[in-house]
């Protein structure tokens, strides 16, 4: 009968798998008799080719939903792509603003030229701000650290 399954089905499923539900149906046949067996089992395999052939398309359709995000992903990193092939990325990212930085590093991948100009960013403003803050006070006469008294 497996051999007569598998003729009938083309070799859609394998022998393997029709042995299997032979089994578990002729299992059941046991315990509770189906009024058609061959009927039962007929179906059973073509629902299994069904579910066989859903799977491939279901692994097609995930395979070309791959290849659009990987488009798209490419579309709106051609810029980026560009300068940075160029050596030009991060001179433009520096003339940004920071609040302009991370918008695009949050759009576009650019996380490695973020880091570094974010990095020299936080740099200049941290300078600025000590720049700022240190006022020196002269004291008249001449002292050494760590003078003994």
């Amino acid at each position: 009968m497996i051999e007569y399954f598998f003729g009938k089905l083309g070799g859609k499923i394998s022998k393997d798998t029709i042995k299997v539900v032979y089994e578990m149906l002729d299992s059941i046949k046991k315990h509770i008799p189906y009024e058609d067996f061959e009927d039962v089992m007929s179906k059973y395999l073509n629902l299994e080719v069904l579910k066989k052939e859903m799977i491939l398309q279901k692994m097609e359709l995930d395979l070309d939903l791959k290849n659009i995000k990987k488009s798209q992903y490419s579309l709106i990193n051609k810029t980026i792509i560009d300068k940075r092939n160029n050596n030009k990325l991060i001179d433009y990212l520096r003339k940004l603003s920071d609040k302009e930085l991370m918008l695009l590093n949050e759009l576009v991948d650019i996380s490695g030229e973020y880091k570094v100009v974010s990095d020299e960013n936080y740099v200049k403003m941290k300078n600025h701000r000590r720049s700022k803050s240190s006022k020196s006070i002269s004291i008249g006469g001449n002292y050494e650290l760590n003078q003994q008294l």
